[in-house]
């Protein structure tokens, strides 16, 4: 079994394929919805709480997405773990980059998504002169 097979072995992952798209779809009709408001100056409390909530309910419907990608991390380790029993810093450091890599559709875009709300949180700053609410349980 070489290293090309075990990033290919089975791990009984579902295929999000298409909720990954439907994810992109919809940060790309928040980036919409944000630059409208940015360039209307009417980013108002109504406005930026829906804005957020939005980005909140697609943070957590990533989480769920991510979750089993979560739970094969022992799994997945124990495989490298074993096949690489004679160069066990070898198999650790592939398991890693293999664990990293089931991540990282979510990973970016979870990352996307934080920067959506440093972006509506900015831009509520600029058009009020004072931290959005987000920032009221949080940040002081």
């Amino acid at each position: 079994m070489g290293i090309e097979e075990l990033t290919n072995c089975d791990l009984k992952l579902p295929n999000y394929t298409k909720e990954i798209k439907k994810i992109n779809n919809l940060i790309y009709i928040l980036k919409t919805k944000i630059k409208k408001n940015k360039f209307e100056k009417n980013l108002d409390i109504i406005n930026y709480k829906k804005l957020y909530n939005e980005i909140i309910q697609i943070l957590d419907y990533l989480g769920k997405l991510s979750t089993p990608a979560f739970n094969i991390e022992k799994e997945l380790e124990d495989i490298y773990l074993t096949k690489y029993i004679k160069t066990p810093e070898l198999g650790r450091k592939l398991w890693w980059n293999h664990y990293e890599k089931l991540h990282e559709p979510y990973s970016k875009l979870k990352n996307t998504c934080f920067k959506l709300i440093s972006t509506i949180n900015k831009e509520y700053k600029i058009q009020h002169n004072v931290h959005p609410p987000s920032w009221d349980n949080h940040y002081q």
